[in-house]
């Protein structure tokens, strides 16, 4: 090679190296671009079916909330026909027994999981970029696992072995007995007086409106959780 090539030959190498450089780094951008709007997709999709979730149980919730209202005034009908009644028509009566029957009645929420378990099977945790989200969301699937445990299954129980064996055994009586099934089974009629000295009677109708009340405390709170996640869901999407 003559002398004042070799510079001519050196520069187009230089060139070529350049190229191949610039070409590797457009290449890594185009991908690490398409891999974060991959990415972005995923997060969005997880997101959204975790609003779809959230607004199911906020509906569950509200529906135990209200079935729970009606315990609880119920619960204060009871209280207040043994307080001021001495004896009851065949009408009250029969009011008086569906009142009592309503007490039976169980709230249980558990969330809808659905989006969560896929979530953490996938291990794609990384892609929820808002930190305060992804703490909060993973903190109210803990909250209500630990309300289910330690509050849901605790009524449950002491529901199923104490509540409503005591206080539907309490009133059936002869005259309950006969708008029930047609006949009194040679049972006595039903006597206020003797409901109101009913200790156990009595405990069970004020621990199921009070049990009851506290429940609709907790699942207001699980409430105002989904309803927080939910807008902070949306801010997360509109980014």
């Amino acid at each position: 090679m003559k002398k004042n090539e070799t510079g001519k030959y050196f520069k187009y190498a230089i060139g070529e190296i350049i190229l191949v450089v610039i070409g590797i780094l457009i290449a890594l951008s185009i991908n690490n671009w398409n891999e974060e709007r991959k990415n972005n997709r995923i997060e969005t999709v997880f997101l959204e079916d975790f609003r779809s979730d959230l607004r199911t149980d906020i509906e569950t919730l509200r529906e135990r909330v209200g079935g729970n209202a009606a315990i609880i005034a119920n619960s204060d009908s009871i209280i207040s026909t043994l307080s001021n009644k001495k004896q009851l028509s065949k009408k009250e009566l029969v009011n008086f027994y569906n009142q009592n029957l309503s007490l039976a009645s169980e709230s249980y929420f558990i969330p809808e999981k659905t989006t969560i378990n896929q979530f953490q099977a996938s291990n794609n945790g990384h892609l929820i970029s808002s930190k305060e989200l992804k703490d909060k969301l993973f903190g109210y699937y803990s909250t209500n696992e630990r309300i289910e445990n330690n509050m849901e299954k605790s009524i449950q129980l002491y529901q199923h072995n104490f509540l409503t064996k005591e206080i539907m055994q309490s009133i059936l009586s002869g005259d309950v007995m006969e708008n029930i099934v047609g006949s009194d089974f040679g049972r006595p009629n039903l006597d206020l007086n003797n409901l109101k000295q009913n200790s156990e009677y009595l405990f069970s109708v004020l621990s199921k409106k009070i049990g009851t009340t506290n429940q609709n405390k907790v699942y207001q709170i699980i409430i105002d959780l989904s309803e927080e996640l939910i807008t902070l869901i949306d801010l997360e999407i509109k980014q």
